[in-house]
């Protein structure tokens, strides 16, 4: 996506985002808390969070799981949650008591539990994104790294044979479960109380796969979830998260090595990771106020009165039937102003359709390229009556690059 450079310094009543919008990897963004200071759980993403702690109980047999998400729907901040936790990270207790206290009003019960859960177990956590190599290598790798960084001075051993010397231990998949019950032995005798493997981007390992045949790691991980869903052995967990289901991965393999492919799949508890439209709406609002000035005062009642007169008008219209309460649109519009709403119903359906959904979204929002929001707004401040709404058609310029990059069927530049 080509846009121009950002020269943005806001308006009066809008100001630039003070953190620069950018994705999360869960890997890159471990030492830096200001990766989640903008983070808002959503009553979605806190539902996920729960099933995630509910795999850490005692007398859980099912440690593996997948989430199964949309691109850019929040799934990798929610994994780097869940891992500065798992860890006990001291240099995130700041940012981790804000999220506790937001999700605490969505779900009280979820935030009492991420405390409990946090006091309870210490985990040593070993991450992983995408696929740069052979799994069992890329997990090996990022065992020592997650050691290295906890300062445990235990070796893989890089030999087959022969009994490994002290502090070291193999990582082989004919004998996965008993290596990885000495591993968990010798973290506990160092404060740790188990492994939580977490693997964003795993669908990037089945698409290798899917065009490589690297049946090898699909046997692999096959073997670790096997591992996983027997804690007595040892325990350790693994959470893996996707765009996609397993098999869906697989459609354009043969029958038989679909079936096999769904046996894997068979191996992890399943979990949705999918927003509907009114949190989206919530999360564009507190995009939105996010960027607004002290100055916003001065026009904040006429912004209100225009939500609510927006508001009467669209439910003529089938866009917004589905909110779950009368008064909800009038204070999403009020929130999100200066769109109007056809441009907060077309953002994210646009996002979706086009790029990789809340990535291009939050970027527009948040961005500082020229076609983004707040620059956009910088030769549009309200006169008199005139709020000057961002409209369908403004959202334009920021769009077009991905729209002529579309040219699959169906898409809007396609001849079919």
């Amino acid at each position: 996506m080509k846009h121009a450079a950002p020269t943005s310094h806001g308006t009066p009543f809008f100001r630039p985002p003070q953190r620069p919008y950018r994705s999360i990897n869960i890997a890159l963004d471990l030492d830096d808390p200001d990766a989640l200071s903008t983070y808002v759980p959503t009553a979605k993403s806190v539902a996920v969070f729960r099933q995630i702690l509910d795999g850490l109980r005692d007398g859980r047999q099912d440690r593996a799981s997948a989430v199964v998400a949309p691109y850019g729907s929040g799934k990798s901040s929610l994994l780097l949650l869940l891992q500065v936790a798992l860890e006990q990270r001291p240099q995130w207790a700041g940012v981790l008591g804000r999220i506790r206290n937001r999700v605490a009003q969505i779900e009280p019960g979820v935030a009492e539990a991420l405390v409990r859960t946090t006091r309870a177990t210490k985990q040593l956590v070993v991450s992983l994104s995408g696929h740069t190599g052979p799994l069992k290598d890329c997990y090996k790798d990022a065992i020592v790294a997650a050691m290295e960084r906890a300062k445990i001075e235990v070796r893989i051993s890089q030999g087959k044979r022969g009994r490994p010397a002290t502090n070291e231990f193999r990582f082989e998949i004919a004998s996965l479960g008993d290596d990885l019950a000495v591993l968990v032995a010798a973290l506990r005798e160092r404060g740790y109380d188990g492994l939580f493997f977490i693997h964003d981007e795993f669908g990037k390992v089945l698409e290798n796969s899917a065009v490589g045949g690297a049946s090898q790691d699909l046997f692999f991980v096959q073997s670790l979830a096997e591992v996983c869903n027997r804690p007595k052995k040892a325990d350790v967990n693994l959470l893996l998260s996707l765009h996609q289901g397993f098999s869906q991965y697989a459609n354009k393999l043969p029958a038989h090595v679909r079936a096999e492919w769904t046996k894997v799949e068979g191996r992890f508890r399943q979990i949705a990771f999918i927003e509907d439209s009114e949190q989206v709406y919530e999360l564009i609002s507190l995009a939105v106020e996010s960027v607004r000035s002290e100055r916003f005062k001065e026009i904040e009642r006429r912004v209100t009165d225009s939500a609510a007169a927006h508001a009467l008008a669209a439910k003529r219209t089938p866009f917004f039937a589905k909110l779950s309460a009368p008064d909800k649109l009038s204070r999403f519009l009020s929130a999100a102003f200066p769109l109007d709403p056809g441009a907060l119903f077309v953002l994210p359906r646009l996002s979706a359709r086009l790029a990789q959904n809340e990535r291009t979204l939050f970027h527009f929002l948040l961005g500082s390229d020229q076609t983004c929001l707040v620059p956009m707004l910088e030769d549009r401040l309200p006169t008199g009556s005139d709020l000057r709404h961002v409209r369908v058609a403004d959202l334009f310029d920021y769009f077009a690059d991905l729209m002529r990059q579309d040219t699959g069927t169906g898409g809007p530049t396609s001849d079919g």
